[in-house]
Parts: structure tokens; sequence; C-alpha cells
């Protein structure tokens, strides 16, 4: 999932471009918009059930009716709702605030002293030609997600990624080892098809993590193509291993 940050100071105009951006992504793919709201809390409608419910001291409260979900979460986590949004198929969310989240982002109006900009004040257009440049978030179920349409069986395996050097030099070393990987999963029988991402958590929270899942026709063929296939990771970039 592509991470498209929007910064800005308050009344730059954040949101109108936000509102231009969106129909461009949509042609891309599924798009989620969030939103923070640093500057007042937000109201929830007095003596409604689910309100009722989230006062009474729970941790979620989720309201569902026939066009929507609606959840309130007492945790005010951004990584939390990014994974919330991952399992939904998401492939690009908008992230509108959090000026000084350490990722890379666009700029709208004046705001000195930024860092990681990739554009200041673009137009939608241009932010759409930029979107390799932006952070990826991932995580296990949404990795796996993208080998579920077709593939009858899916096995998956996580391993903490251990840094050695900048994270962008990392990338490069993993570029080549991801063709690697995807080239060996298509001579294997049994139609077996492989995802291998990078979550970076020293960006959003938790650990550097690689996932990789493998999809086959049946789950012996994905457990096997698994065991072959992980051996293509070298050993020394990462540290543990965690099986699903």
């Amino acid at each position: 999932m592509r991470i498209v940050h929007i910064a800005g100071l308050s009344g730059s105009g954040k949101t109108t471009f936000i509102r231009r951006l969106l129909p461009l992504l949509q042609e891309i793919g599924p798009v989620a918009v969030i939103k923070h709201m640093g500057h007042h809390v937000h109201a929830l409608d007095p003596g409604k059930d689910t309100t009722v419910f989230f006062d009474a001291g729970i941790v979620a409260s989720v309201g569902i009716d026939p066009e929507k979900s609606v959840m309130v979460v007492r945790e005010p986590s951004l990584p939390l709702v990014l994974t919330s949004v991952s399992c939904l198929g998401i492939e690009n969310t908008v992230i509108e605030g959090f000026k000084f989240l350490p990722i890379p982002k666009v700029v709208i109006g004046d705001y000195p002293g930024a860092s990681g900009v990739i554009l200041k004040n673009p137009s939608p257009r241009d932010v759409i030609g930029a979107l390799p440049r932006f952070a990826e978030f991932h995580t296990m179920d949404s990795v796996t997600r993208e080998l579920a349409p077709e593939s009858r069986a899916v096995a998956a395996a996580a391993w903490t990624l251990t840094l050695q050097g900048e994270m962008r030099e990392v990338y490069q070393q993993f570029s080549p080892i991801e063709k690697e990987i995807r080239k060996a999963a298509g001579s294997m029988p049994g139609h077996v098809r492989v995802r291998v991402r990078i979550h970076p958590g020293h960006l959003f929270g938790g650990e550097d993590t690689v996932l990789m899942a493998v999809g086959a026709d049946s789950h012996a063929c994905a457990i096997t193509a698994l065991t072959v296939l992980r051996k293509h990771l070298p050993p020394a970039l990462l540290s543990g291993q965690e099986a699903q």
C-alpha cells in the first residue's frame, strides 16, 4: 500500500488539493484517506448507541448500516489505522497532516524546515508521476491478499530485517533478490506465485520486516514453494523468523 503524504500549515489548501487528487488515484485502484485532526477532538453523536457503548470504556465501538461501517477506536494510533486500512485491499492511502511524520511528503503552501519533501505545490498529475517515490506500508494480510484471487492456497512467513547501512541501500540490494525469487517461483510446479515486500517499521513504528507470501494450487505446493524460495533470502539480512 502506497502512502501519499500531504503536509502543510493550517489553511494552506491541503484538503482542496486532495479532493483534486483523489479521482486520479481512484483510476489506479482503491483509495483511502486519513486526516490528522490535531487541532480539535472529533465529537461523537450524543445519545447514539455507539457513543454510549464507547463512553462505557470499551476499546472499540462499531456501527454497521446498509451502506457503511463506522468504527471508533480508543487508540489514537496512525500505525493501527494503517494496518486496518491495508486489510481492505487499498492501493494508495492519502494522509493529510501529521506534518512531522518522517516519510516522503508533498508540501502545500509554505512549510519552512519540512523534511523528506518530494514535491512542493505540485499539480495532482505531478503527484501521480511521483508515486514510486512515496513510502509503502505492508502487513502480512495485505501481502497474502494480493495472491488470494488467483491462488487456492497461500503460505506466508515474516522475518525481522537486520539493517546494515541506510534503508535506501537495503532496498537497492533487495530489488535483485526479489527478481530472483520471482523467477524461481515461475519455474516451480503448481502455478506458484510469490510476493515479497519490506515493511519499513523505522518509518511507521515497529520492526523492519521482510514479508513473503506464496500462492499455489494446493497447501502442499504453497508450503513446499515457501520452504524453497525463502532460501533465496540472504541470512545476513535477517534475524529471527515467524512462520504463518
